[in-house]
């Protein structure tokens, strides 16, 4: 399901599953639309909802994305990007510029 959730706040769970080949692939996100007060709530959620704890955990505060982890491990920055336009979410100005030097780092290497 995509959502915009520009009006609200809260905590989600948020699906992620591999599509394409191995030599051609990219991330395809899912959420419910359940938006929680917690992140324990969101947690909690995500594994009645997925069955397991192959989710990820978000936070959005008016339609930008604030944090983003896995259980209560939040992800680099530079990794923000997709799952928040897989909803039209906005990202802090810091998480382009930490894509931006990932994205150079590698062209370096």
């Amino acid at each position: 399901m995509t959502t915009t959730c520009t009006a609200q706040t809260g905590w989600v769970a948020i699906a992620g599953q591999v599509v394409g080949t191995p030599a051609d692939w990219k991330m395809s996100y899912s959420w419910d639309g359940e938006l929680c007060g917690t992140r324990a709530a969101a947690i909690a959620h995500g594994m009645n909802w997925v069955g397991s704890d192959d989710f990820n955990v978000a936070h959005v505060e008016h339609g930008v994305l604030t944090w983003f982890g896995w259980m209560d491990e939040v992800h680099p920055q530079q990794d923000w990007a997709e799952p928040a336009a897989a909803f039209d979410w906005a990202v802090p100005a810091s998480c382009a510029l930490a894509a931006a030097q990932a994205a150079q780092a590698e062209v370096s290497q």
